[in-house]
């Protein structure tokens, strides 16, 4: 029925140890499946590859999914890179699915760039939502909230870990401690 294609949006966002939210970068773009199909593997190689991270992808559950996957897990296979991919079914409508970024965004809890050429764009969205003509980029940092939820925030490593026997060894030997009743 439409003369051109919905707009599609990818959104990449960071969950950091204190629970926030960052979006790193929204990708709004109209395109057929090898154009959509492109840009998933450029986004899961752009990021997917940021140390000390636990990556997740998600992706709307559905016919378009169904027509993509089996291209984007070759290409991605091929960059010898094999992320854990979840399809989301849609249990709810935009709105409801919406919410847990609205509750986020009114806690503080999502950051964005000060500078991005994506966000003047991505801001007319969430405030006209719902009621504006596009809201494909409020769906697809939804459903990114919704993938964040599903996993606890990632903690650090702020125990100094013991020191074994071992390392305790090794380390009188090689000062020269000449401490033990074992020193000759």
């Amino acid at each position: 029925e439409k003369e051109e294609n919905d707009w599609t949006v990818a959104s990449t966002i960071l969950h950091d140890e204190r629970d926030r939210l960052f979006v790193l970068e929204v990708r709004r773009f109209q395109g057929g499946t090898f154009e959509i199909a492109r840009i998933f593997v450029e986004q899961v190689l752009r990021w997917g590859t940021l140390p000390n991270t636990g990556f997740a992808v998600g992706v709307e559950n559905g016919q378009l999914w169904m027509a993509l996957e089996p291209t984007v897990r070759q290409a991605l296979e091929e960059a010898g890179q094999y992320p854990p991919i979840e399809p989301l079914k849609p249990l709810t409508d935009k709105l409801a699915r919406a919410r847990p970024l609205q509750g986020r965004m009114q806690a503080g809890k999502v950051w964005w760039p000060n500078e991005a050429q994506w966000l003047g764009q991505a801001r007319r969205e969430l405030l006209r939502f719902p009621g504006g003509e596009h809201d494909d980029i409020v769906d697809s940092l939804s459903w990114a909230v919704r993938l964040a939820m599903e996993y606890p925030p990632p903690r650090t490593n702020t125990q100094q870990q013991q020191a074994s026997w071992k390392d305790r060894l090794n380390k009188a030997f090689r000062s020269g401690d000449r401490g033990s009743h074992m020193a000759s």
